[in-house]
């Protein structure tokens, strides 16, 4: 329950922009192919945009433990 609000809070703060790729490539399970084609954002720039989100993720969640 403690992590689930904790991630709450942190996509909260995220942008829409990144909040909308994270949720497409994580929760939603769609390719980064797919994602590309739906948003008309090159691959590469996807994959390091959630590379880095996931980055930002795990660097909060560790400093709030």
């Amino acid at each position: 329950m403690l992590l689930k609000s904790s991630i709450d809070d942190i996509l909260k703060d995220l942008s829409k922009a990144d909040k909308t790729l994270l949720l497409a490539k994580e929760y939603y399970g769609y390719t980064y192919e797919e994602i590309s084609v739906l948003l008309n954002i090159p691959i590469s720039t996807i994959k390091s945009r959630i590379f880095r989100l996931k980055k930002r993720l795990i660097s909060r969640i560790h400093r709030s433990d």
